[in-house]
């Protein structure tokens, strides 16, 4: 944006957010920013019509439809692209840094039925009065949830560090009830560390956030100490996050200097090449054997550490193609307390591969089919790194089960079954 444009986008706000029409503010004398002037004063107008005219005023004033009009404008670029409202903009911030304020648990909420707890979050208020994975939230402060959606529990569940909320819950058959003091808490994005199977570690990433490449390191030195000579990391449903903490995290499985994906701007004059980092006191594994588990959900970031990884001959992946996000994106905050959400730039593997609209293709295909893949998503919750867990009706994790045995192949357990390598 020219800045000699801004004192004329100024006005213009000025007039919106007045209710004023455009012919209350005196015509600029640059015939180029003329027609910029004169497209915001149709914008005004309409804004004026609809603010007079509409049939329903409560969807009209000038603070919504200027949202709406922000919304439509950023929007209309792309499918990633928008204009987060103050509001959206505090509770996207929290996924985009994975830190909160409430009790630390994961939930989902089959039709009209109670809370089913998926995950709760270690040292975590919901931890500390003994819920667990599997347990069902029947009330928040005395409200029956079988009446309500997600969101309007979520909303319930939400609120400031040191408030208290009121839960009843049922564990194993057992009613409980308690308040709890929410608190601040760190999302952790490092889901599960366990043996998939004698020798082979499984590690599941949620998501990247500032805190995932200290949570993959404890994660990993975990696998190391309980005897992992392979390792699968679960990529499966991570719709991506910050560029930074998948270059942080490739950067504990690469040598320093291996090209993790380059990235086109706008007003760049050459391509920009990101490589993996020499980390202060850590020393990348470059040797133990790696498979990667990719969906059509694993997308952006995760697509940059699965291209990263395959490119550089470090890991191969199992499932299926990946979503095809390849944009950088970028978010600006604006002077309302608001932000923009644009793509910047747009990147490719180390090979050149275009990833946006296409995705990756994975080594070994193994196809889940759409009707068990819901069950299978929260199955995964509950039982990370199984294949079949012991319960009525689990789904058989093939693409685990895949993994699991390339891996085996690779590293055969030893003759006397034992776990020691």
């Amino acid at each position: 944006m020219k800045t000699d444009k801004l004192p004329l986008l100024s006005g213009i706000a000025a007039v919106i957010l007045a209710g004023c029409t455009a012919a209350d503010v005196p015509p600029p004398a640059d015939e180029a920013a003329e027609k910029d002037y004169l497209n915001a004063g149709v914008l005004v107008q309409a804004m004026d019509i609809l603010n007079r005219k509409y049939v329903d005023a409560e969807k009209t004033g000038n603070a919504k439809l200027f949202d709406a009009a922000l919304h439509g404008m950023v929007s209309n670029l792309d499918p990633y692209s928008d204009y987060e409202p103050p509001q959206a903009f505090d509770r996207n911030q929290t996924r985009r840094t994975g830190e909160l304020s409430g009790i630390g648990i994961v939930i989902v909420k089959p039709n009209k039925n109670y809370l089913h707890v998926v995950n709760v979050f270690p040292g975590s208020p919901a931890e500390k009065a003994g819920i667990r994975p599997g347990d069902a939230i029947i009330s928040i402060g005395g409200t029956d949830l079988r009446k309500i959606n997600l969101f309007q529990c979520q909303k319930l569940l939400s609120g400031p560090a040191g408030s208290k909320v009121e839960l009843a819950w049922n564990s194993g058959g057992k009613i409980r009830k308690q308040t709890l003091t929410r608190r601040h808490v760190i999302t952790p994005t490092v889901s599960a560390a366990k043996l998939a199977a004698p020798g082979i570690g499984y590690i599941r990433i949620d998501s990247f956030t500032p805190h995932t490449p200290e949570e993959f390191l404890k994660a990993k030195k975990k696998m190391d100490e309980a005897g992992a000579k392979a390792l699968v990391i679960d990529l499966r449903n991570n719709t991506g996050g910050l560029v930074r903490s998948a270059v942080l995290t490739l950067s504990q499985l690469l040598e320093p200097g291996k090209v993790l994906f380059t990235a086109t701007q706008r007003d760049a004059e050459k391509q920009e090449t990101i490589r993996s980092m020499k980390l202060k006191n850590i020393r990348p594994d470059t040797k133990t054997p790696v498979l990667l588990l990719v969906n059509s959900f694993t997308a952006s970031s995760a697509e940059i550490f699965t291209g990263a990884m395959r490119d550089n001959g470090r890991a191969k992946a199992v499932g299926m193609r990946t979503f095809g996000k390849g944009t950088l994106l970028n978010v600006v905050r604006l002077a309302n307390g608001g932000a923009l959400r644009f793509a910047s730039g747009r990147y490719r593997t180390p090979s050149g591969k275009v990833i946006e609209g296409k995705g990756i293709q994975p080594d070994h295909i193994v196809v889940i089919p759409l009707r068990e893949l819901h069950r299978l998503t929260l199955q995964m919750r509950r039982f990370p790194g199984e294949v079949r867990p012991k319960q009525k009706d689990a789904v058989i994790d093939t693409q685990l089960e895949k993994a699991v045995d390339l891996l085996s192949a690779v590293n055969p357990a030893p003759e006397d079954g034992s776990e020691k390598y």
